[in-house]
């Protein structure tokens, strides 16, 4: 993985799901080839509103910058480029290099935890969006994300389906989130 960061050839994808006021979301780091890989799924710090897929998808893109940041960590990675994959274009800007967080902005929270670890980043990310869903379609110029895409929604699901059986209460918890 750590070599993949550093020829360039990593791939990040991220998907989120939600239903009331409960999220999840999946994502993946791959190296050059599916043979390498990271899986990961968390559970999305409150408040998450009904209808709310930006929070879940912000949490995905969060874990996976924070991961890849540990792994430039332990292997001294101090360069090197990632492409970074949503099927949520307001998710991806703050992978903008002139982006700045707005107090006004939905999320604000995550907004900015995924802004500074983005500065805190030894990589370059480089944002694609792709289209969701394109499991049964096939014009997605970006196939391989897409794919991952449709992958990480699935688990994304699977994850809010773990939840739902096992916790008490479907709100989510207001946690601060570390910056």
């Amino acid at each position: 993985m750590a070599q993949a960061i550093v020829q360039g050839a990593a791939v990040v994808v991220s998907d989120g799901s939600r239903c009331y006021t409960l999220g999840s979301s999946a994502f993946v780091i791959e190296g050059a080839t599916p043979d390498h890989h990271v899986l990961g799924c968390n559970r999305v710090p409150g408040p998450v509103e009904e209808g709310d897929s930006h929070r879940c998808e912000l949490a995905g893109l969060y874990a996976i910058v924070n991961t890849v940041n540990c792994l430039c960590c332990i292997h001294a990675v101090a360069s090197g480029s990632i492409t970074i994959a949503c099927d949520n274009t307001s998710v991806l800007k703050p992978t903008a290099v002139a982006f700045l967080p707005h107090p006004g902005q939905k999320n604000l929270d995550l907004m900015q935890a995924l802004w500074r670890s983005l500065q805190k980043s030894p990589v370059t990310w480089k944002p694609v969006h792709v289209y969701g869903h394109q499991d049964c379609k096939v014009k997605d110029f970006h196939r391989r994300l897409a794919s991952l895409n449709c992958q990480m929604d699935a688990l994304a699901k699977q994850h809010w389906a773990y939840l739902f059986k096992r916790l008490p209460s479907l709100a989510s918890p207001h946690l601060g989130i570390a910056v």
